[in-house]
């Protein structure tokens, strides 16, 4: 399965969302998806190295609104990431992809909020962001 999906990731940029379902979350583990995230970023550094890129950022995050894991690659000269909300950068990709298992198998209803409502009660909402500096001679 795992296999499937990397090879999937391993394709154009066109690739790089995913959805997933209640049977995607009770079939894989998460070390299973650790490791994933490990080799993609390892083929993505390779990918590098036939492109005369010094080094590039790569990214993920869970986008819980579409149930979609997320990732990109940008330059690394950009100070800051291409997203509207507040954004806490982490090391560790483990955290992210707790939570896209524990939301598929979750049963809590989605509510709708509208733009013009007032929410001043809610904490502001903060996405973790995985970072990771990639390079073509570098061990990622």
């Amino acid at each position: 399965m795992i296999e499937y999906v990397l090879a999937l990731l391993l394709n154009p940029v066109a690739n790089n969302v995913h959805a997933y379902t209640e049977d995607f979350a009770q079939i894989v583990m998460l070390d299973e998806l650790v490791a994933f995230v490990r080799r993609l970023i390892k083929e993505r550094c390779k990918q590098l190295a036939g492109l005369n890129v010094d080094s590039a950022l790569f990214y993920l995050w869970f986008d819980e609104q579409a149930a979609q894991l997320r990732f990109n690659i940008i330059s690394d000269i950009h100070a800051s990431l291409p997203f509207q909300c507040a954004t806490r950068k982490i090391g560790d990709v483990t955290p992210i992809l707790e939570q896209l298992l524990s939301s598929i198998c979750s049963e809590e209803e989605i509510v709708l909020l509208n733009a013009d409502d007032e929410h001043e009660d809610e904490e502001a909402f903060v996405l973790n962001v995985f970072t990771t500096i990639l390079a073509p001679d570098a061990q990622c």
